[in-house]
C-alpha cells in the first residue's frame, strides 16, 4: 500500500510515464496474487489451482494491455492534468510526449485547442505537424496500416463550397 501511495504521489508530481504505468500494473499483479493466495488458503485449494489462477490473471492483464493503447492513455493522462490545460499537475512535457509518437496525436490536438498557454499551443502545433508528417510516411505504405492507426488519422477537411457569383 505504501509503494502504491508513493507511486500515486510521483504521478501527481511528475506525470505518468511508461515505467510508472508498468509499476502500477506490476503492483496490481502482486496484489491479485496475494489475494489469490488468501483465497487458496480459505478454500483449501491446491498449488495447481493457484498457478492456473495466476496465469489467468496474467493473460487477462496482457490482453487488456494489448487493446488499451498504453501510450495513448499516458498521453491523455498527462494532457488532462497538466498546468497548460488548467490542471493541478506538472507542466506538460513535450519531449516525453514525442516518445509516444502517433499515439499522442489525439491528446496533443485536444491540448492545442484547450490550452490556456500560447507557448503550449505553439508547441502542440509544431509537434502535431511533425507527428502527422511521420504518420503519413508510415501510413502511406500498405504494411503500415493498422486498425488503431486508421482511427488516429484526422478526418479530411471537405473543400469549401464555391460561392455563388452572378
Amino acid at each position: 500500500a505504501a509503494a502504491a501511495w508513493r507511486l500515486h504521489l510521483y504521478v501527481d508530481a511528475y506525470g505518468l510515464t511508461r515505467l510508472r504505468l508498468a509499476a502500477a500494473l506490476w503492483m496490481l499483479l502482486v496484489a491479485g496474487g496475494l489475494a489469490l493466495i488468501c483465497w487458496r488458503i480459505v478454500c483449501d485449494r491446491g498449488n495447481t489451482w493457484l498457478l492456473q489462477a495466476n496465469l489467468a490473471q496474467l493473460i487477462t492483464l496482457l490482453t487488456v494491455c494489448a487493446f488499451a493503447h498504453p501510450d495513448q492513455r499516458i498521453a491523455w493522462h498527462n494532457v488532462r492534468y497538466c498546468r497548460e490545460a488548467g490542471g493541478a499537475g506538472p507542466a506538460f512535457d513535450f519531449l516525453y510526449a514525442r516518445v509516444h509518437g502517433e499515439d499522442a496525436l489525439p491528446a496533443l490536438r485536444w491540448l492545442a485547442v484547450h490550452s490556456r498557454d500560447a507557448f503550449a499551443r505553439g508547441q502542440c502545433g509544431f509537434m502535431i505537424r511533425r507527428l502527422e508528417a511521420e504518420f503519413e510516411v508510415t501510413y502511406s505504405d500498405w504494411r503500415g496500416w493498422t486498425w488503431s492507426r486508421s482511427r488516429l488519422r484526422p478526418e479530411p477537411v471537405p473543400p469549401a463550397a464555391p460561392s455563388p457569383s452572378a
